[in-house]
């Protein structure tokens, strides 16, 4: 992941300002630490985006292509579950998947939703998401 993201925005998140400006969206990266500085076990980084709906969802999938094909994930809060109608996701994208355990627990407990498909597919599905979720 860290070499994905370093690919993607630079060595040292260069790259970022660029990306936020082309897709009108304001990012955030976070790679988890322990306390005493060390890397943390995590297998990815954190990325926060932040904007209007339709620009996440196009920054994210501009940032997971890879081809002509998308594969992210995404952290869903326990809090927010509820809201969640796999169904509905997997309609538009089949290659969808919830984790049964938790990815994380701190700040927060939350589970994994990744999307392996089309950018079209993973468009669609991510719509869906942010529907869902999103107040």
């Amino acid at each position: 992941p860290w070499s994905s993201a370093q690919t993607a925005f630079g060595e040292q998140g260069e790259r970022i300002p660029e990306f936020e400006k082309t897709f009108l969206v304001t990012m955030r990266a976070y790679q988890w630490m322990l306390l005493d500085g060390s890397t943390g076990d995590l297998k990815f980084l954190l990325f926060e985006v932040w904007g209007r709906p339709q620009a996440i969802i196009e920054a994210v999938v501009a940032a997971t292509l890879n081809g002509t094909h998308c594969s992210l994930e995404l952290l869903v809060p326990e809090t927010r579950m509820w809201k969640i109608r796999l169904g509905q996701i997997k309609q538009r994208c089949r290659g969808t998947e919830l984790s049964q355990d938790l990815t994380i627990t701190d700040p927060m407990p939350c589970r994994a939703l990744s999307m392996r498909g089309t950018r079209e597919e993973c468009s669609a599905a991510l719509q869906v998401f942010v529907d869902q979720v999103c107040d």
